[in-house]
């Protein structure tokens, strides 16, 4: 395995995960384990984490945990998604891109709008491991403009 680290044919890169639970060493990722992805000491670790360097995916697949109120659940992952898209603008590189779960209402197409000052192109997307019957969607927004 070590020739992962020495072939150069293969990509490079920094993956950072956060979760709020404890979670396993993974070979090759930084790994917060119980930190909140919304608290500005998390975002402030990330930042430190990669150094200078600008990245070209950040991906959510938070959600907060289910009330059972499905207008409140929703409010809850928009805003999770919100400070998400926000903290992209920080560490994108142009044309980088934003892949982030959210569960359909209301509130979706206000998102959309909102990438869409800030990502060329912005699509829903369902994979097809999700249950036709789910509310469940991501929001992929792509090329990255930067900060106006």
């Amino acid at each position: 395995m070590l020739s992962y680290f020495t072939d150069m044919k293969l990509p490079k890169g920094t993956a950072i995960g956060i979760d709020l639970q404890y979670v396993n060493s993974i070979r090759g990722a930084i790994l917060l384990s119980k930190c909140d992805f919304t608290s500005a000491k998390t975002q402030a670790e990330i930042l430190q984490k990669l150094g200078n360097k600008k990245a070209d995916l950040v991906l959510s697949d938070m959600a907060p945990a289910c009330s059972g109120d499905r207008s409140m659940d929703h409010h809850k992952i928009i805003e999770l998604c919100s400070s998400v898209i926000r903290f992209s603008t920080v560490v994108l590189k142009n044309d980088g891109a934003v892949l982030c779960k959210l569960w359909m209402g209301g509130q979706q197409k206000i998102l959309e709008d909102a990438m869409r000052k800030l990502f060329l192109n912005v699509k829903p997307v369902k994979p097809n491991a999700s249950r036709d019957d789910s509310a469940e969607i991501y929001l992929l927004g792509r090329n990255f403009k930067g900060m106006i």
